[in-house]
């Protein structure tokens, strides 16, 4: 990986808003991309339509065509066989494509509060998967860059995905010096390596919610300063892992796993719960701002990933950061 390269992304496009009556609103344009390194490009095309039902109610839909390169890491990364000139195997690779739909249905349950329902579909096309038969392996379930780093492979455009899934989200905007945000999502994600096999990926978790809030109230001789609290709570399912097959660590000294179950299975659900306290002096030229954010206050041992311990003898949870606090002091002139 000791290399040096540069490169550029380019964009532009063109939108076109157009209001039939006071009812019907057409959005289309087209988007255009072109990765500098290799000369791969993508023309897009995107529109959406809305129905505005009643002043409190609408209905919406969208269809379009997205793109974008992978880390630069990954065209770069060099391949040293011996004898061989080094080569980078995936320098040419086009850009992952995808294909994406939505219908949307919009509610305003009072002066403040507003309830968005969302169902999509996307479809994905060109995506980098390892060029090798009876291969499993995707650039879809990159996690970071040890994943790209540790498998540095020869790919090839002809893996494919799709993501569906329905979200509900309930919003008090901010008034009376509260807010508050609930969203819930079920969906399913998969997709599709060189073997020609159908599996999960490493982020079909299958559901998510998360519950936000938060609250400010006026303190001070003149009640120009501002305290204030907020939180948030995510209670999602545990993103896949591949099995481990036990005896066959046991007999190797080292984690194997079972890669005819790729993604096969869930880790435990996931459960998170931050807090943030603030308080704002305003002063007459400046204002003072002390922030206390503290993620995951209950300190609950998220599994990350999971290996064979050849001491124990027994497949070990390594867990994600536990209860992390933060402090922040900002001055505004």
């Amino acid at each position: 990986m000791n290399n040096e390269g540069q490169t550029q992304l380019y964009q532009t496009y063109a939108h076109w808003k157009h209001r039939f009556d006071e009812k019907w609103t057409l959005n289309s344009g087209i988007h255009y991309t072109y990765f500098g390194l290799n000369g791969s490009q993508s023309l897009e095309p995107r529109a959406a339509i809305k129905f505005q039902a009643s002043p409190k109610q609408s209905w919406s839909a969208a269809v379009g065509l997205h793109s974008k390169p992978e880390h630069v890491s990954f065209y770069f990364a060099e391949v040293t066989e011996e004898g061989q000139p080094k080569t980078a195997p995936n320098k040419n690779l086009d850009m992952t494509k995808s294909l994406q739909a939505v219908i949307g249905y919009d509610q305003k349950l009072g002066k403040n509060l507003r309830l968005k329902i969302e169902t999509y579909y996307q479809h994905l096309y060109d995506v980098p998967i390892v060029n090798e038969p009876g291969s499993t392996s995707s650039i879809i379930n990159t996690q970071d860059i040890w994943d790209i780093l540790g498998e540095t492979f020869e790919a090839t455009n002809e893996g494919t995905a799709r993501n569906y899934g329905v979200d509900i989200t309930i919003e008090k905007f901010f008034s009376k010096n509260y807010y508050f945000l609930i969203s819930g999502s079920v969906f399913d994600s998969k997709y599709t390596p060189r073997d020609g096999n159908e599996y999960h990926t490493r982020y079909a978790s299958n559901y998510q919610s998360n519950v936000l809030f938060g609250k400010e109230w006026k303190v001070g001789k003149s009640k120009k300063n501002i305290f204030g609290i907020n939180g948030k709570s995510i209670f999602a399912g545990g993103n896949r892992i591949t099995p481990i097959d036990l005896e066959a660590s046991r007999d190797a000294d080292e984690t194997v796993r079972d890669y005819t179950r790729r993604f096969g299975e869930h880790a435990p659900a996931y459960w998170r719960f931050d807090v943030g306290i603030s308080y704002k002096i305003n002063k007459k030229r400046m204002t003072h701002s002390i922030l206390l954010d503290i993620q995951n206050v209950t300190n609950h041992e998220n599994v990350d990933f999971q290996y064979y311990s050849s001491g124990s003898d027994k497949i070990v949870n390594v867990t994600q950061t536990g209860l992390f606090p933060t402090f922040n002091y900002r001055i505004e002139f």
